[in-house]
């Protein structure tokens, strides 16, 4: 039997010491109260700005990876890459493509099944009152639980 454990290095330490050691000028930072991923720009050691990369999560591999590429992209550029064209977090023409990306951060959040089942149930049923196209203010106020008085 072996005398020493084997220690794994997750996909964020080894992405984020790869950045450093490559002396990026964009970096990643998780903070404990968010689960996305963040980035600080360094210019000369001294940190110019910090901003999150909102859906990518720290958890989740494929997620701090693709940050990896693109602190690397916007270090190669010498400013941070555009975001891809033709995604808009705030142009969303249906309800569909909303609810299923609600349903996979629940399942990956909620870790009771007893309690996810029903979080996903009640989503489904609160979106299929909803219409297209979908109006950010309607999913504001469903979010904030706020309801509105008949006028």
């Amino acid at each position: 039997m072996p005398s020493r454990l084997s220690h794994r290095v997750d996909a964020w330490d080894h992405f984020a010491h790869e950045l450093v050691a490559r002396r990026a000028r964009f970096r990643l930072r998780r903070y404990g109260r968010s689960s996305f991923i963040y980035v600080r720009e360094l210019v000369q050691g001294v940190q110019v700005r910090e901003f999150s990369l909102a859906p990518l999560q720290h958890r989740r591999d494929e997620d701090v990876e693709r940050a990896r590429d693109l602190c690397l992209e916007g270090h190669r550029k010498g400013q941070w890459p555009a975001p891809p064209p033709g995604r808009s977090s705030t142009s969303l023409a249906r309800w569909e493509p909303l609810a299923q990306a609600c349903i996979a951060d629940i399942e990956l959040r909620i870790c009771k099944e007893g309690s996810r089942v029903h979080a996903v149930n009640d989503l489904k049923l609160r979106v299929a009152r909803f219409r297209d196209p979908a109006d950010p203010q309607q999913l504001l106020s469903w979010a904030m639980e706020v309801t509105r008085s008949p006028s």
